[in-house]
């Protein structure tokens, strides 16, 4: 046992380094119950956020063409026009077919000369010799504003272009025979082979040939 000393009247252990010991025992069963008592108390977390909605984004449709430059002379400025796009092949190796661009070009002049009005202009572009070339004066025209498309002169150039049409909702009368894609805002500007041999055939039975 430790001893207690005693100075006037009060009394107190001798020995420290125990009552020490005693102490820090003490206070380390407070705080390991103290802990404890935190590990059984159940924390409050903040709820994660609600999930985002995915951006669901349109399809890009690949024909549809911004008019970017509309073309306006500048004697036509402040006017409303209608853009009226004629797709030849202006530039073809074939002199022959040269010439039918040019007279594509002529008549549609006259057309406008004739009947139309201060409102209407004409945008001749090169549509070339192949469905690519053909390609390329489409796109240019709608980019120029074109409201309608007279043209291309070929079959081939004819199923290039008709998606663009189509997508741009511009109406385009084609200067060829094939009829594979007309409807739907695709016109045929010309006379078909099925119609003229029926006639031909009609005239032939009419004068008694057989």
């Amino acid at each position: 046992m430790s001893s207690i000393s005693s100075t006037e009247g009060l009394y107190f252990p001798t020995k420290i380094p125990s009552l020490k010991r005693a102490l820090g025992a003490s206070l380390c069963a407070a705080m390991l119950m103290g802990l404890a008592s935190c590990a059984s108390t159940p924390q409050t977390t903040t709820p994660p956020p609600p999930p985002t909605q995915p951006v669901v984004q349109e399809p890009v449709n690949p024909y549809l063409i911004k008019a970017t430059n509309k073309l306006t002379p500048p004697h036509m400025a402040g006017r409303k026009l209608v853009r009226v796009a004629l797709l030849a092949p202006f530039s073809s190796d074939n002199p022959a077919i040269r010439n039918e661009a040019q007279t594509l070009q002529s008549a549609a002049e006259l057309a406008l000369f004739e009947h139309g009005d201060a409102s209407m202009l004409l945008i001749p572009k090169d549509s070339g010799d192949t469905p690519e070339s053909a390609r390329e004066a489409a796109v240019d025209a709608l980019r120029s504003g074109a409201d309608f498309i007279l043209g291309p002169l070929f079959a081939s150039g004819v199923t290039a272009i008709a998606p663009y049409a189509r997508a741009n909702d511009v109406p385009m009368f084609s200067f060829s025979t094939d009829t594979s894609e007309a409807g739907r805002d695709i016109y045929v500007l010309t006379f078909l082979p099925e119609d003229e041999a029926r006639q031909i055939v009609r005239y032939a039975a009419e004068q008694g040939v057989k």
